[in-house]
């Protein structure tokens, strides 16, 4: 019985510790330089994009421009692999421009969310 009680003592500590190693970030958490939006209009050069504060950006890109799946939820593994077909209007973007030319993209991070769903993290700015 005694051994019941230090091992349930144990696995409450153990979690409550995991728990606390354990880091969320805003899906729409950005580092300096990034930007998010909504695609307004996708060229073979260029994206327009609309920001929360309601501005237009223009972001080249190039063959050097990298795309991704922006998974914001659950589940994380899956796969992450989307080329510019993905930049149609309406979808919800995270930008990445170049260093040293900031009008050019390094990646997009491309949300395959619905427009407004729960998990879409464009749904407060559209």
């Amino acid at each position: 019985m005694r051994n019941n009680y230090v091992s349930a003592a144990f696995l409450s500590t153990f979690v409550s510790f995991a728990a606390g190693c354990v880091t969320f970030v805003s899906p729409t958490h950005t580092r300096f330089g990034q930007f998010i939006g909504v695609i307004q209009e996708p060229t073979t050069s260029r994206v327009r994009i609309a920001t929360p504060d309601k501005q237009l950006r223009e972001i080249q890109v190039d063959a050097e421009t990298r795309y991704g799946k922006w998974i914001t939820h659950q589940p994380w593994t899956i796969d992450t692999i989307v080329d510019a077909s993905a930049l149609t209007v309406g979808r919800c973007v995270k930008v990445t421009p170049r260093k040293g030319n900031l009008h050019i993209a390094t990646r997009i991070e491309i949300s395959l969310d619905k427009a407004g769903d729960v998990a879409d993290p464009c749904k407060q700015n559209r």
